[in-house]
Parts: structure tokens; C-alpha cells; sequence
């Protein structure tokens, strides 16, 4: 009878776990027998949830590395790795690429130097680098620290930042040379992904150790965790172990191109699951794995604990991670998904687990996630709805208006996606903020709002001036000025297209009340300033109607083009408004002469004056938008 008990106890277990996701306390102390068991048991679960998602996400393979208490879980491959060839994914040997690892391991390699005292994270990173200097545009200078959070103030750069070949990839210090983009924030103000941050950051490791960015880890962080297979250097040759990347095209599965970027510290990351256990196992061990200590327990503290946020009650930043709110333990992870991949980590500090997981095609990973940590931790409660009605509403400041993605470049031909990507929020006659389709109702004036409906925070935090920035819990949304708000800008385009075109026929028009009777030395002046003026007009015409088409496809197919360089017609096309602007001159001179000519009519001046006030007047609208010249 106790045999018969004991087997149906172990049935009912296998089955929970298996179909149900039995939630199993890990705070608790566990038999090796138990535990055992139940690594088992989730391995047989994880085996049935990845069959699903290869069969359901059409993915070619995937990759899963689980650990909890100190040890691996599970560390399993599923699927192929090449469907050529048909290699299968090998947890051990399989290399994939990991830009979600990349940022916590460039912070690890980091706050090293700062455990060997060659480096102070407070201190302005000018002391430390020598082949490239800050430029001090703001007068708060820029902390290792602060490239670790996001906080630096940098402006976002997306053209010309991936190569399409390994070899392309050029050493740090000469990308960041001549492409690291300026300060538009005061540093410590807010808080927005800086790809070129962590660029920044992996040339500080080169200048202050004096090794190679991927030599340095290699060394310092890979051979003592014995993550041998783990490399920042695309130089090598990958392609016999490095998993193909493929995209979905129809229902076919194609090979897509390698996401190669310039700034390797942020993204270009080849590891396997195997290894990527070995540093979510060593991280929760406050730094040290079998005996090798790659970080001081306070500085692996730093990593699992929020060091910035815009708000306490909006999920913040670690130092390499972003800290998150989905599990009732609180987790750190990083999520990434480009060409022909997805990866994630996710931390658990309270919980002692940690899960990394990639493929190699893009994949709707949180649910992924979610699935696979079901067993082990509770979601997060749901935030408290905000009362029926606003609190002081009196404290709230107005912050109605125009906002577009804080991350969006300001300083390139890049800024033009603000014109799509504004979004309205409006103030109700009672206070709520309305933002898309979401009312936000005041609960801790003055600047913390909660959804009506799903209580997720939304925190407003002062900028510079009157710039205001919307914290949500996924992102940043910085206020525009008015003179910038898509109503006014799209206003104006259209206006200056109409003065354009009526200015562009004007040579071809008849000038009444002039004058029959000029003199012969000046009979040509009347024409050659208007003609300049015209033509000045008409390229700018073109340039505005063609630029309607140019966004568009820079904001779709193209967007993946300009990644790579701006293609020739591109710049041919911002000619255009460069050749405006040279016969503007000669129409201004036109202009000065004209008023001083007496044999010119009025009506000859007056139209001229027009059309050369409009056409200075576009300039510095062509400024704004970094479209006069070649911003990039």
C-alpha cells in the first residue's frame, strides 16, 4: 500500500508540474532526491513548451539555459541551428548571438576595474579616456556610472551604426571617434538607451586596463568562468558554430542578414547557453562561481538592485540591467531582438533563478518567459487602481501637448521620424491625463498618474525648461515645443510647398505697370535676380514633394538601409535643398539692387522681396530638421 501511495504521490507531482506549473517554493530547503526530481520534471515541461514554440513561432531552434540555488536547471537546445545542414542546437557548443547579454557583461567587466580601485564610477570619464574627449556641452560631466544606467544624456544614432560583414567592424576608438553622437541632455536627467553609451563604456575598459575591449573579457571574465565558447571578437571565423539567423518571409523560413553593429560592447555578444549559465549562476552567487570571484559582492549587488529610476513607483535601472515588475520577487533582464534573433536574461535575486533563452529567428519572448518561469514564482499583483475621482488636482502641472519617443536621434536627418512618431496627451476637465487610448488619474500629486484601468504608473519628470518627460514602465516620451508639434510643422510644410509653386511660375508670368521705357544697360536686371528666386523655389518644391515618399520608405524598407550608410540617391536628394540655398544668394543681391533701380515697378519688387523672404525663411526650417547639409 505505501509503494501503491508513494507512486500516486510522484503521478500527481509529474502532472502538476508538467500540464498545470505546480509553483514550488525555491526559499525552502530541498532533499537532493527532490530536487533532482523536480529538475526532471521541468525538463520534461520546457521539452513539451518548446515543441510547441518551434511548431507554433515557425522557429528554426532555440536555446535554454535555467539555474536556481547555485546550479543549472536545465541547459538544453531544441531544434536546428542550421536548416541546411540540419546541425541541431547544442546548449554546449552552439554559439548564438546574445545582444541581450552583451550590456550586463560590459557592466561586469566594468565595475572590475572599479573592485581593482583603476577606476572611480563617479569621476568624469575625460580623466580616463585619451582618444576621444567629451565635448563639455552641459556643465555636469559624464560618470561611468552614469553610461551604465542610460543616464549620460547622449543622443540616439542609427545611420551608419552596422556593417554588413565582420571584417567592416572597425576598433573602438576609431568608430567612436567619428561617430559618437553629442550631449542633449544634462547627464543624470533621465534615463534612455544609449547603444553608443555602452560603446563609450567598452573603450573605457580598453583605456583603463590597456587590453583590446574583447581581449580583456575573455580573459578576465570568460576563461575564469570557463565560459570558453564566449566571445566579443567577430574577427574570428563563427560561421561553423555560430547559429544561422533566418527570417519568416511568407511561410518560408530565409536566412536573414547578420545584426553586425559598430558599437560591439552593447550588442555583439556570441555565447551558448551553457556559458550564459555560468554568469547568471555567478551573478547570484554575489560574483564568484566554483571558486573563481569575477566581481565583489557590492558591485554584484549594484547589478541586481535598482540604482536609477524617474520614479519609485516606476521600474527602474540596474547597473546593466533593466529592473522589471512582471514576478512577485522582482526580477533584472534585458530583452533583444534584431535580424534573424531573439534573446533574453532574466534575474530572480530573490528568488536565486535566472533564465536565459535565444533563437534564431525573432520570437515573442516574454511569453516564452513567462511559461518557463510559471513554476518557480507568482506574477506581480496588480497595481492598485486609482480612486473614482483625482486627488488635488490643483498640484498636477499642465503638461498637455505633443510627445514623441525619447530615444529618437534629434541631431541627424534621423530627427524627421518625430514627425510620425508624436503622440497627444490631453488634460480631461477633471484631470486625468489621456494619453492613446488610456485615461491616467492622479494618485501621489504631483507627478505620479495610475491607468484607470490597469493601474500601471505613469510619472511625469521636469526636463530642462519647459521640457516634460511621460516615465512609463516600457519607455520615455519627451515633450515637443510647439514650433516642433506635428500640426504646425505638416502646417507649414504646405505652406511653404504653395509659396513655392506660385514662385516657380513667376518668370512665366506678365508684370503689369511696368515700365515701357528702360534703359538698355539695365534691361537684362529685371529678370536674371527673379529667375535665381524662381529656380531657388522650384528645387525646394521638389525636394518637399519628394520628401513626403523619402520618409516614408526611410521609416520602412529603408530604415534597415540607412542602418548600413545613407544610400547615394538619399544624398543626391539632399542636394537639392544645398543648390536652393546657393541661388538664394544671388536672388538676395537681386533684391538690394532692385530696390535701389527706379526703372523697376513696385509690383516687379514686391514679388521678388516674397519670394526671397520665403526663401531665407526656409532655411532655417531646413535647420531644424537637419536636412541642410549632410547630417548623419
Amino acid at each position: 500500500m505505501s509503494e501503491l501511495l508513494a507512486s500516486l504521490r510522484w503521478t500527481a507531482l509529474f502532472t502538476l508540474v508538467l500540464f498545470g506549473g505546480l509553483p514550488v517554493s525555491i526559499d525552502a530547503q530541498e532533499s537532493p532526491g527532490f530536487a533532482d526530481t523536480r529538475a526532471r520534471l521541468v525538463n520534461l515541461r520546457i521539452d513539451r513548451l518548446a515543441a510547441n514554440w518551434l511548431d507554433t513561432y515557425s522557429l528554426p531552434g532555440l536555446v535554454v539555459a535555467l539555474v536556481k540555488d547555485g546550479r543549472p536547471l536545465l541547459v538544453k537546445g531544441y531544434g536546428v541551428a542550421d536548416i541546411a545542414s540540419g546541425v541541431p542546437m547544442d546548449p554546449e557548443r552552439t554559439l548564438v548571438h546574445a545582444p541581450s547579454l552583451a550590456t550586463p557583461l560590459t557592466a561586469t567587466a566594468l565595475l572590475q576595474l572599479v573592485d581593482a580601485g583603476l577606476l572611480d564610477p563617479g569621476v568624469d570619464v575625460n580623466a580616463y579616456l585619451e582618444s576621444l574627449q567629451i565635448e563639455a556641452t552641459h556643465p555636469q560631466p559624464v560618470t561611468a556610472r552614469q553610461l551604465l544606467v542610460h543616464t549620460a544624456g547622449f543622443d540616439g544614432r542609427i545611420i551608419a551604426r552596422q556593417v554588413r560583414h565582420s571584417q567592416d567592424l572597425l576598433p573602438l576608438r576609431d568608430y567612436l571617434a567619428t561617430r559618437m553622437p553629442p550631449r542633449i541632455r544634462p547627464p543624470g536627467q533621465v534615463s534612455v538607451y544609449s547603444e553608443h553609451g555602452y560603446g563609450l563604456a567598452g573603450l573605457l575598459i580598453e583605456e583603463v586596463s590597456g587590453a583590446p575591449f574583447a581581449a580583456y573579457l575573455r580573459r578576465n571574465i570568460f576563461l575564469p568562468l570557463g565560459m570558453r565558447r564566449s566571445t566579443f571578437d567577430w574577427d574570428r571565423d563563427l560561421e561553423t558554430t555560430l547559429a544561422t539567423g533566418y527570417r519568416l518571409e511568407g511561410t518560408d523560413l530565409e536566412p536573414a542578414p547578420r545584426d553586425l553593429r559598430q558599437a560591439v560592447p552593447a550588442s555583439m555578444l556570441a555565447t551558448t547557453a551553457s556559458d550564459a549559465a555560468r554568469w547568471m549562476l555567478a551573478l547570484l552567487n554575489q560574483g564568484a562561481f566554483e571558486g573563481n570571484r569575477i566581481l565583489s559582492g557590492e558591485s554584484a549587488s549594484l547589478m541586481l538592485s535598482r540604482q536609477f529610476s524617474h520614479h519609485p513607483s516606476v521600474a527602474g535601472r540596474s547597473l546593466g540591467l533593466r529592473e522589471g515588475r512582471h514576478y512577485d520577487s522582482g526580477e533584472f533582464f534585458q530583452v533583444s531582438s534584431g535580424s534573424g534573433f531573439s534573446s533574453a536574461v532574466v534575474l530572480l535575486p530573490g528568488r536565486r533563478v535566472g533564465l536565459f533563452i535565444a533563437t534564431n529567428s525573432r520570437a515573442p519572448i516574454w511569453g516564452m518567459i513567462d511559461a518557463i518561469l510559471q513554476p518557480f514564482v507568482g506574477r506581480a499583483p496588480e497595481p492598485g487602481k486609482p480612486a473614482e475621482a483625482s486627488i488635488a488636482q490643483g498640484d498636477n502641472p499642465h503638461v498637455a501637448g505633443f510627445y514623441r519617443e525619447a530615444g529618437v536621434p534629434q541631431t541627424s536627418i534621423a530627427k524627421l521620424a518625430t514627425l510620425i512618431r508624436q503622440d497627444r496627451l490631453t488634460e480631461s476637465p477633471d484631470g486625468d491625463l489621456l494619453w492613446r487610448a488610456h485615461r491616467f488619474r492622479s494618485t501621489e500629486p504631483p507627478l505620479l498618474f495610475r491607468d484607470v484601468d490597469s493601474g500601471e504608473p505613469l510619472a511625469l519628470v521636469r526636463g530642462d525648461s519647459d521640457t516634460w518627460y511621460l516615465a512609463f514602465s516600457w519607455g520615455l516620451m519627451e515633450s515637443v515645443s510647439w514650433f516642433d508639434s506635428r500640426p504646425v510643422q505638416l502646417s507649414l510644410w504646405v505652406v511653404f510647398a504653395a509659396l513655392f509653386l506660385a514662385a516657380s511660375a513667376w518668370p512665366t508670368s506678365r508684370f503689369p505697370g511696368r515700365q515701357a521705357k528702360l534703359d538698355p544697360a539695365d534691361s537684362f536686371q529685371p529678370r536674371w535676380p527673379l529667375h535665381c528666386a524662381s529656380l531657388a523655389a522650384l528645387f525646394h518644391l521638389t525636394f518637399l514633394i519628394t520628401l513626403a515618399a523619402t520618409l516614408a520608405w526611410a521609416l520602412g524598407e529603408g530604415a534597415q538601409s540607412l542602418a548600413f550608410g545613407v544610400p547615394l540617391a538619399v544624398r543626391i536628394f539632399l542636394c537639392l535643398p544645398l543648390v536652393g540655398a546657393a541661388l538664394t544668394l544671388p536672388a538676395l543681391i537681386g533684391v538690394l539692387r532692385a530696390w535701389q533701380q527706379s526703372s523697376w515697378t513696385f509690383d516687379y519688387r514686391l514679388r521678388l522681396t516674397l519670394t526671397v523672404v520665403t526663401l531665407l525663411a526656409f532655411l532655417p526650417f531646413l535647420n531644424v530638421w537637419n536636412m541642410l547639409g549632410f547630417r548623419f
